[in-house]
C-alpha cells in the first residue's frame, strides 16, 4: 500500500497507528522513518523482512540515490517471506526523477492513494472534535481565534490542541 500527500495530512500517523495495531493483534510489525536513517540503508533494513508489517515513512527522500537500490530489495525480500509493506511519501511513484523502473512498478503494483489536505472547515471540525474526546469543550470564537492566530497546518494545530489540553490540567 503506498501513500502520498503534503505535509501535514497524516501519512506518519497511519503509518505508526497501523504497526501498533498489528503489534497489538500479536504479529510483528516495524516503523522506519527513512528520513532520519543516517547509516547506510542496506544495514538499517537488514533482517525487517521477517517482520509481518514494514512501515517506510518518507520513501521519497532516497527517490534518485543508490538507497533506491536498497529499497527495491528490502521489498522483494518482504514480499516473498509474505509480509506487508506500507509506504509513504510526498509524491506519487514515479513521480520523482531517477525512480528505478523496476522499483516505480513495484510500487505502483499494490494500492496508490493519495491523501488530500483537509480544508480550513474541516480542520476546525477536528479541533472542535478532538478537544471534545479529550473531555474539553472548545467554543467556536475560541477555534476562530486559533485558525486566524496560529499556523493551520496539522502538526501545529495538534501541539495547540496538546497545549490547551495540558493547560486545562493544570489551571482547571
Amino acid at each position: 500500500f503506498y501513500m502520498w500527500g503534503n505535509q501535514g495530512t497524516g501519512k506518519t500517523h497511519l503509518l505508526q497507528a497501523a504497526v501498533r495495531q498489528i503489534n497489538q493483534s500479536g504479529c510483528r510489525a516495524i516503523y522506519l522513518p527513512l528520513q532520519e536513517v543516517t547509516e547506510d540503508i542496506q544495514r538499517a533494513t537488514e533482517g525487517l523482512e521477517a517482520m509481518d508489517l514494514v512501515a517506510l515513512d518518507d520513501i521519497d527522500s532516497f527517490y534518485g540515490t543508490e538507497a533506491e537500490n536498497a529499497l527495491f530489495n528490502l521489498y522483494n525480500r518482504t514480499k516473498e517471506k509474505g509480509g506487508k509493506i506500507l509506504l509513504a511519501s510526498r509524491v506519487k511513484p514515479g513521480g520523482a526523477k531517477s525512480l528505478l523502473p523496476d522499483l516505480a512498478s513495484r510500487l505502483t503494483a499494490g494500492f496508490v492513494y493519495k491523501l488530500q489536505e483537509l480544508d480550513e472547515e474541516q480542520k476546525a471540525l477536528f479541533l472542535i472534535d478532538m478537544a471534545e474526546y479529550r473531555g474539553l469543550k472548545l467554543e467556536r470564537s475560541v477555534v476562530d481565534f486559533i485558525m486566524r492566530t496560529f499556523k493551520r497546518d496539522m502538526n501545529s494545530l495538534c501541539v495547540i490542541l496538546n497545549l490547551l489540553d495540558s493547560a486545562s490540567l493544570q489551571y482547571g
